[in-house]
């Protein structure tokens, strides 16, 4: 009997686990005039599984010129549309995934102006 509870409390441990993936990725883009601005992305990617269902997290982090503008989650599908400030000026980021064997594409853009797109490939 007491074997069988502690397979079964090893089984109940290794079910409860969480893993965190990193994805990122960089560019630089132009603005108006000589405005010029460098684009570095994060997505930290969480699955928690249990016994039963897994939940899964995507945290986005946009930085512009090395300053954190955009900060929030994304669906469990990594799309998604999150909007922030930089300078005074609104940046939204949309992402898209368009393949289940593909990477994210995040596309930025500081007010209205597309700056850049991004893809989100995995840190290793």
């Amino acid at each position: 009997m007491k074997r069988l509870a502690f397979v079964f409390s090893v089984l109940a441990l290794q079910g409860c686990t969480t893993t965190t993936t990193q994805y990122a990725g960089e560019t630089s883009g132009q603005g108006v005039g000589s405005e010029r601005y460098d684009l570095r992305i994060r997505m930290d990617r969480q699955m928690r599984t249990g016994m039963l269902a897994a939940d899964i997290r995507n945290d986005l982090f946009l930085y512009v010129n090395e300053v954190l503008a955009v900060r929030g989650p994304l669906h469990r599908n990594e799309s998604g549309q999150l909007q922030g400030m930089f300078d005074g000026e609104v940046v939204l980021v949309d992402c898209i995934k368009p393949g289940i064997f593909s990477y994210t594409r995040c596309t930025v853009h500081i007010d209205g102006r597309d700056i850049g797109t991004l893809p989100l490939e995995m840190v290793r």
